[in-house]
Order: C-alpha cells, then sequence, then structure tokens
C-alpha cells in the first residue's frame, strides 16, 4: 500500500491568495511551467499508488480559500483513491460553522496553518478548534508555508509551540507538514515524545539535500517510523516524490557520508498510513487491489545505490 498524505488542489492559484498567486507567476515564468491541479491531473498523478489525502486551505489574512465544494469535487475525480482535508481558518468568525459543514461533507480531518494564518497554535480559538477535533475523532494537519507571502508569520509555525497541544489534547492525531522545515529537530523532538503525532515530506521530496539531511535525523532520532510519504502535489507528483526519496543516496556516493538502508526508505515508500492515522479507506473494497497497485511501479524508482557497507548495514539495523 502507498499513501499520499498530502496533495493540495485548486482551481486557480488565485484561490490561494494575491500574493501566492503573483509568487507563482514569477517563479514560473511560462505558463505551462506552473502547476495545474486539474481533476484530470490530480487523477492521473494518483494512479500508480493507492489512497491520498486531498486538502483545503483557508487563510482570511491572505485572502485565500479553496472551497469546500471544490475539494469534494476533485476527490469524487478519483473514486475509491481520496479522502477529504478541510481548511479551516480558526481566526475566521464562523469556522465552527464551516467545521460542521465539512464533518457533513465527509472530511476526515481539518487543515490548518498558523503561520500564514497569522494566529499562535495556542491562541485560544485554535484550542477549542482542537478540542472539536479530538472529539469528533477529526485528524489536524499543520503545514508551515514559511515561504508563501510577506505577511507570513514564521514564529507561529515554531513546531515547539505545539508540545503544549500534544499534552493538552492527548488523543489528538496530528501530523506536521514537511517534517516543520526548517524546524526539522524540534519536530523530531515532538514525534519522540508524543505517540499522537506524525510528519510527513511535503515540501521536501523536491528538495533532495534537505530531504536527505531529514531522512538522516529522523534515522539518529529512532522516529523513521513516524515519518510518512507526501507529495505536496501539484508542486510534486508521487511518483516523483518516490523516485527522490529512493535516490537520497546518491549524495554519498564516492564519500564518507552515512547511507539510508533502502529497506528503510521502502518501509517510508509503502507505509501504511490510513492505519496509524486511524483513517478508514474511502472504498473498503479498494483494499482488494492487485499486488501490482499495492506497490509502486518499478519503472518509476530510482536505481539503486551502492549497498552498504558492512558497518552501514549494522548502523540501519541499529537505527532501526
Amino acid at each position: 500500500m502507498i499513501v499520499d498524505t498530502c496533495a493540495h488542489v485548486w482551481d486557480n492559484p488565485e484561490q490561494l491568495g494575491p500574493w501566492a498567486a503573483e509568487r507563482l507567476r514569477r517563479e514560473q515564468t511560462e505558463p505551462w511551467q506552473r502547476p495545474h491541479p486539474t481533476p484530470q491531473t490530480l487523477a492521473a498523478a494518483l494512479e500508480p499508488i493507492s489512497f491520498a489525502l486531498i486538502h483545503g486551505f483557508h487563510s482570511r489574512l491572505l485572502e485565500a480559500e479553496v472551497p469546500l465544494d471544490r475539494i469534494t469535487a476533485f476527490i469524487s475525480a478519483a473514486p475509491g483513491k481520496c479522502l477529504g482535508i478541510a481548511g479551516i481558518d480558526p481566526m475566521e468568525p464562523s469556522w465552527a460553522e464551516r467545521l460542521d459543514e465539512a464533518v457533513e461533507a465527509g472530511m476526515v480531518g481539518v487543515n490548518i496553518s498558523p503561520a500564514a494564518q497569522g494566529f499562535h497554535p495556542c491562541h485560544s480559538e485554535a484550542m477549542m478548534l482542537y478540542e472539536r477535533c479530538e472529539q469528533e475523532g477529526l485528524l489536524l494537519y499543520l503545514e508551515p508555508r514559511v515561504g508563501m507571502a510577506p505577511q507570513v508569520v514564521m514564529s507561529f509555525a515554531d513546531p515547539s509551540h505545539l508540545d503544549e497541544v500534544a499534552r493538552t489534547f492527548p488523543t489528538l492525531r496530528m501530523v506536521i507538514g514537511g517534517l516543520g522545515h526548517p524546524w526539522v529537530e524540534p519536530t523530531l523532538m515532538l514525534l519522540r515524545k508524543h505517540e499522537h503525532v506524525w510528519a510527513d515530506l511535503a515540501g521536501l521530496v523536491d528538495k533532495p539535500w534537505p530531504l536527505y539531511q531529514a531522512i538522516l535525523l529522523a534515522r539518529q532520532h529512532r522516529v523513521l517510523e513516524r515519518v510518512l510519504l507526501a507529495s505536496g502535489f501539484p508542486c510534486c507528483r508521487p511518483e516523483q516524490a518516490v523516485g527522490n526519496l529512493y535516490s537520497i543516496n546518491n549524495f554519498a556516493l564516492g564519500t564518507q557520508l552515512p547511507t539510508i538502508a533502502r529497506e528503510l526508505l521502502r518501509q517510508i515508500v509503502e507505509r501504511d498510513a490510513l492505519s496509524q492515522l486511524n483513517l478508514r479507506p474511502p472504498a473498503e473494497d479498494a483494499l482488494a487491489q492487485d499486488n501490482g497497485r499495492d506497490r509502486i511501479p518499478t519503472s518509476i524508482e530510482a536505481p539503486g545505490p551502492r549497498p552498504p557497507t558492512t558497518s552501514e548495514s549494522t548502523e540501519d539495523a541499529d537505527a532501526s
């Protein structure tokens, strides 16, 4: 089984807010270089994998909103494969009503970004949202989004603030996007401390060197089993994410840099994230897939790195 825990969708970049839309136009000057997450491209991108979590986004601060009805429309484009994560802004006065609508629409979690929504993670309104999520069994997904716009408050993305949240709501399931980058080590400390906190690789899988460093640190802190695969689609496709992950040992070829055993990388790729996060598959019969769909096609895997030395194999065995 292969699960992509973070894929984004929108109808047009303006739904991400005027600053993010302008940044996309500036960084990808040619129209064909810009991401176009249409229902068709989403369905095609998800073809090689088993399931995906499709995320919405809402930020009053950034004038951004991917509406709930668009998330449900995108999910219907890939039936039996997708679960929805609603974008909720705790600073929006009507957030409770929006949450009710999301639950009624079948969303399994909420997506927030304290930095991009402009609130301290322990703000009283946010704590009420967390309480609702815990009571209703909803997954809480947190994204850094620190480079999204000038208005983003970077200090609010520091994952150390989430320690109080995790202690206050001990059964609330949380996933920190992108391993909290650039605060990777504090995120790993949270994973080590709290059994109901996970992290994924969205936003890192298209950055080989930070990805390599993050995986090494997760192995050294003995929390690699809590790291989940995520592409961050449309910025990266799931098959690209898998290929990049299998290729990270390329940095170590011909050097004294450490490598990560390919088996440990395979465990990240094929981790049953839905079971870990206590989420039911969108269709119960989807689990009865043929073997060719349960594992990523070998044609998209990167060529394997050199076999690890005896000392490397021993180190990986100890770390796992």
